[in-house]
């Protein structure tokens, strides 16, 4: 085993990620809506129970792009010659997709929070109030998919970097005898 095939294989990790809850929307405790890494690139969200979503979100680029980083910097070690050359851009492509999915999710949850808060033109106080309220009620919980992809980039990015510098992998413990 190398460290490019442990950076491949956290890639894969990463993308098995992509695919598993990422995000959880309750209201007072009660889950509300949920959505996968996948879903919040394509601008969807799942309703949970009797709760309505609405589904006119715009796909988010960032997530779009950190699968684009995911399976091409997967796909370059493939092909890419020569081989320190393909860890490099694994080790780049990984760690952009890293910091792309940390920092979208928080202008995700971010945008998410400010778009309950923002008041309807045209509403009544006491309807601005109540949606102020309800705004205040939401909550937004990252969940385990969203973890196993950074996890897996995080990995990915360290192994590549170990690749692209030669070092050796070592299953075996040494003895000083």
């Amino acid at each position: 085993m190398s460290w490019m095939n442990i950076a491949r294989a956290a890639k894969v990790l990463a993308l098995v990620g992509f695919f598993m809850p990422w995000l959880l929307v309750s209201c007072q405790g009660q889950p509300i809506a949920t959505a996968t890494g996948w879903q919040m690139a394509m601008g969807e969200m799942s309703a949970i129970g009797d709760a309505t979503v609405a589904q006119d979100a715009d796909p988010a680029w960032w997530a779009i792009l950190a699968l684009v980083l995911i399976l091409g910097g997967a796909a370059a070690t493939f092909f890419l010659k020569p081989p320190k050359r393909a860890a490099l851009v694994l080790a780049g492509a990984a760690g952009a997709a890293l910091v792309l999915c940390a920092v979208g999710m928080n202008l995700a949850i971010s945008e998410g929070r400010s778009n309950a808060v923002r008041p309807e033109a045209g509403a009544d106080p006491a309807a601005a109030q109540m949606q102020s309220a309800m705004a205040e009620a939401l909550r937004f919980e990252l969940r385990y998919g969203y973890w196993v992809t950074l996890l897996g980039l995080a990995i990915a990015t360290g192994a590549g970097v170990l690749a692209w510098q030669g070092r050796e992998l070592s299953l075996s413990a040494s003895r000083a005898e």
